[in-house]
């Protein structure tokens, strides 16, 4: 893939014949080539504040080639090789197509975007998930298959370990054991954790799904969506961290796909920021002069349940002590009360400050203007899949999930 493409159209139609291809290899369960892969980038907001795409990506070894206003084709300065084809899909959205290996792109873009200030993945919640999934039950042919994984970790518990030499009573046990050493002796090391998936007809799951969801926690926490080609045959597979694999026998369909869900995100997210961020403004009062308003509301995440001591307590240390962990998040935590804790905190992603109030019951935000309203879905994202999977979100009186199904009615309805 190392030829030097020259317009869009020319790189569309080889993702496209390349696509047909791996989809025939796929139905045959032979696959000699990769599948097209696609990373989908959030930057931000702040127009005066936008960065070339060179200077968005420079802590790479890329090589970004111009195409046309959009369209870009990544080289790798080291090897020598192409990375793939990174598009500009709205002004603060970029997705990389690739054909490479997941050992040999994954860690790397990962590690691009956490090392930058600039950039972020894009982040799919379970919540974001199933209002897609809503959609798909009403719109597409209940005999198509779709594809559900969902997952849940106690990231934030502290794991029971016990000494290997407390052996299983069967060998069938041992094999179900992992060990691993820690301070040279071997512990058996056990926290707990739930992934669940499945491939069925659109009508049976749609049936099941709300029956699962009562029963387990877990089936809120949708971590993987295949929706079904609207084109052909096969799906494309939305992962919760913005990487997309192409199942199908179409890239045209695939990049379609793609553009409707960065599109109701990019809605999402700029409604977010339009009613949460906290400013003052001057507002004028006639001949009276003008007085200060204060705009902006606070967000609001509840857990299904009070949370475990042990695991509030590593959750505040983890995330803002220490800055570990998937949120992207550092601060000081200022201890208010022996359940109540103050967070003035950073979003390492643009470096904004935020406010935070932590109990085992509810996470209070407040969001400074300039924060990137994209801070909510990262945060959301992995609460579901490190905290509580069934949490409910508002955004000041409004709830997250209604502001992500009317936005949602809005672009089906104008074909957005």
């Amino acid at each position: 893939m190392d030829k030097i493409f020259k317009s869009r159209k020319e790189i569309i139609n080889y993702l496209e014949s390349y696509s047909k291809e791996r989809k025939s290899e796929l139905d045959q369960k032979f696959l000699k080539k990769e599948l097209v892969k696609s990373y989908l980038i959030e930057t931000f907001s702040d127009q005066e504040k936008q960065k070339s795409i060179q200077d968005l990506f420079k802590i790479s070894t890329w090589n970004i080639e111009k195409i046309d206003e959009d369209m870009y084709q990544v080289f790798d300065t080291i090897k020598g090789t192409t990375v793939g084809f990174l598009e500009q899909l709205f002004r603060r959205y970029y997705v990389l197509y690739t054909l490479l290996k997941i050992d040999e792109i994954e860690r790397n873009i990962m590690k691009i975007i956490k090392d930058s200030v600039f950039l972020d993945n894009m982040w799919f919640s379970g919540n974001f998930f199933l209002q897609l999934l809503r959609v798909i039950f009403d719109t597409v042919n209940i005999e198509r298959y779709i594809r559900l994984k969902f997952e849940h970790e106690s990231f934030f518990e502290e794991p029971e370990t016990f000494e290997k030499s407390e052996k299983p009573e069967s060998e069938e046990a041992e094999e179900d054991v992992e060990y691993r050493k820690i301070d040279e002796e071997e512990l058996i090391i056990e926290r707990k954790t739930s992934s669940f998936a499945f491939t069925d007809r659109i009508e049976e799951t749609s049936n099941i799904l709300p029956e699962l969801q009562k029963l387990v926690p877990t089936f809120y926490a949708l971590s993987l969506l295949r929706y079904p080609s609207l084109v052909g045959r096969g799906g494309h597979e939305f992962y919760h961290f913005g990487k997309v694999t192409n199942r199908s026998d179409s890239f045209k369909d695939h990049r379609n796909q793609i553009l409707f869900t960065t599109r109701l995100y990019g809605l999402i997210t700029e409604y977010i920021e339009a009613k949460a961020w906290f400013c003052s403004e001057k507002i004028l009062i006639g001949s009276a002069g003008s007085r200060l308003v204060l705009k902006g509301t606070p967000i609001n995440i509840s857990f299904s349940k009070e949370l475990d001591r042990r695991i509030y307590e590593n959750f505040i240390v983890k995330t803002f002590e220490r800055g570990q962990g998937p949120f992207r998040l550092w601060g000081n935590p200022i201890r208010v009360s022996d359940k109540t804790v103050h967070v003035y905190g950073l979003d390492l992603h643009l470096w904004q400050q935020i406010f935070i109030e932590l109990t085992p019951r509810r996470i209070t935000l407040i969001l400074p203007k300039g924060t990137c309203g994209n801070t909510i879905h990262r945060l959301i994202t992995n609460i579901q899949r490190f905290l509580d999977p069934n949490i409910s979100v508002t955004i000041g009186d409004e709830r997250y999930g209604d502001i992500m199904k009317n936005l949602l009615q809005e672009v089906v309805k104008h074909g957005e």
